[in-house]
């Protein structure tokens, strides 16, 4: 996993799911940003503000994401072992790359990704690195609940995990 440095150029699209457009953002070596339910403006700024002026729009390169969430989407279970770019703390990559080892159609609290990395007391702290995770979908934060089986929160809206957890056959 390479980390994205600033001032490179980084492409945008669009992908029309069942839940709306999903912008993704991606770099020479990856895919940086997923972001579901923002307008494409909201988009760009926070692209430019994070990685710098060069924004540019193209399908490719994408790195087959768009192929796999097709798949995902038809409710079938994927690999998303995709080139990414991370930014973030030491603490949110290894949260990050704990998520990715929950299997499709599984959950975990937010105790258990806290164990997972041991951590065992900064469960809240997973939480807040599920918040600012940069590909939802690809690094399944939507896949952590509460301790007591309750949602927790989500960036994109409760809603949209609702919707993800039920493609999973989870809810």
């Amino acid at each position: 996993m390479k980390r994205p440095t600033a001032n490179q150029p980084i492409w945008f699209s669009r992908y029309e799911s069942p839940l709306g457009v999903i912008f993704a953002a991606a770099a020479a070596d990856g895919v940086a940003e997923l972001s579901i339910g923002a307008d494409e403006a909201s988009f760009l700024t926070k692209m430019r503000a994070k990685y710098g002026y060069q924004i540019i729009e193209m399908r490719r390169p994408f790195f087959g994401l768009f192929e796999k969430l097709d798949v995902y989407f038809d409710g079938l279970p994927v690999d998303f072992a995709i080139p990414v770019m991370l930014s973030g703390t030491a603490f949110e990559t290894a949260v990050w790359n704990a998520l990715r080892t929950i299997p499709w159609g599984h959950t975990a609290s937010y105790a258990e990704v806290a164990l997972m990395i041991s951590r065992p007391n900064a469960a809240r702290a997973v939480g807040g690195a599920c918040g600012r995770n940069p590909l939802p979908i690809v690094i399944p934060c939507h896949r952590v609940l509460n301790a007591d089986g309750r949602l927790g929160g989500y960036t994109g809206g409760v809603e949209i995990k609702i919707a993800l957890l039920k493609i999973e056959g989870v809810l």
